[in-house]
């Protein structure tokens, strides 16, 4: 998948896609340790979103901006 790729390529993230009949569908994000600290959250969200743009995909809303909101509650 292009976003994997891209975030890979250009971040060096790495996320999974799905498998059986999820292939092609969602990403799997293991998010554990120290890679659950606000900060790493907040940049793969933020490269996240970067690449669905990158891809031509607009997101409707920021996912950087829902988890500050959490984080500030």
């Amino acid at each position: 998948m292009a976003i994997r790729k891209r975030l890979m390529d250009g971040d060096g993230i790495e996320i999974l896609g799905g498998f059986g009949p999820l292939a092609g569908k969602v990403f799997r994000i293991g998010i554990m340790g120290a890679g659950s600290r606000e900060e790493n959250v907040l940049l793969l969200l933020d490269r996240m979103e970067a690449a669905f743009r990158a891809e031509g995909f607009t997101p409707k809303s920021s996912g950087v901006e829902a988890a500050r909101a959490f984080y500030a509650a």
